[in-house]
C-alpha cells in the first residue's frame, strides 16, 4: 500500500474551496451586472488566470442549464448574462401581474425586476427603467408630512416631464435607475 502525502492532500482540499468560492463570486459578478462580462474582463479584475475562470464559467453556464434552474447563464455579445429561462416567462409574468398592494415588491426585488426585464428585452425596442420620484406634492404626503410646506417640492406634473422622454421610441437607455431629486440616470447599486 502506498504511503498517502497528507500534505498534498491538504493543498487539494484548500484548492478546491477556492475554486468553490471563486466560482460563488463568478456567479455573483454575472448576476449584478448590467452587461455582459467577458471571461476576460472578469479574470483581470479578480487578477485570477483566464484558462481558470473560462473553466469555471464553462461549468457555472452547465449547472444553470439543468432543469432545475429557472435562471440561465449564458454567453452574449461576447460575455456573460444571467437571464430567467425562456420557459419560465409566462410564469413570471403572471405572477407579477397577480401582485396585488397588500403583496409589495422590496425595492431590492423591484430592481432585480427591472434589471431582469430588461436584460430580455435588451434585443426589442422595449426599455425597462425605474423612476425614483422622491418627495412630490401630493395630498398623501401632506397628510403624512404635516409640518412639511408642500409648496417646496415639485408636483407630479413636474416630475412628469422628465418620466415622458423616457416613453419615447427615441429613448435608448435600459436597466437603468432615473433619480428624480438629483436628475441623474444612475446604474442599480450592486449588493453590498
Amino acid at each position: 500500500m502506498d504511503e498517502l502525502d497528507v500534505t498534498q492532500l491538504t493543498e487539494e482540499r484548500s484548492s478546491d474551496g477556492e475554486e468553490a468560492q471563486l466560482k460563488a463570486i463568478l456567479e455573483a459578478i454575472v448576476y449584478i451586472t448590467d452587461e455582459p462580462l467577458s471571461a476576460q474582463q472578469m479574470a483581470a479584475a479578480l487578477a485570477q488566470p483566464i484558462d481558470k475562470v473560462k473553466r469555471l464559467l464553462d461549468e457555472i453556464v452547465a449547472e444553470f442549464s439543468k432543469p432545475e434552474h429557472g435562471l440561465s447563464i449564458r454567453e452574449v455579445a461576447g460575455g456573460y448574462k444571467m437571464a430567467t429561462k425562456a420557459e419560465h416567462h409566462e410564469a413570471v409574468r403572471a405572477f407579477v401581474k397577480k401582485l396585488t398592494p397588500p403583496l409589495k415588491l422590496s425595492l431590492a426585488a423591484l430592481e432585480t425586476l427591472a434589471r431582469v426585464w430588461a436584460q430580455e428585452t435588451a434585443s426589442t425596442p422595449l426599455r425597462v427603467n425605474l423612476f425614483n420620484p422622491g418627495p412630490i406634492r401630493t395630498r398623501m404626503r401632506a397628510a403624512v408630512f404635516p409640518g412639511e410646506d408642500p409648496m417646496t417640492l415639485d408636483t407630479p406634473e413636474q416630475a412628469a416631464e422628465l418620466i415622458l422622454p423616457m416613453c419615447l421610441p427615441t429613448w435608448n437607455e435600459s436597466g437603468k435607475f432615473f433619480d428624480y431629486p438629483t436628475r441623474k440616470l444612475l446604474r442599480f447599486q450592486s449588493p453590498a
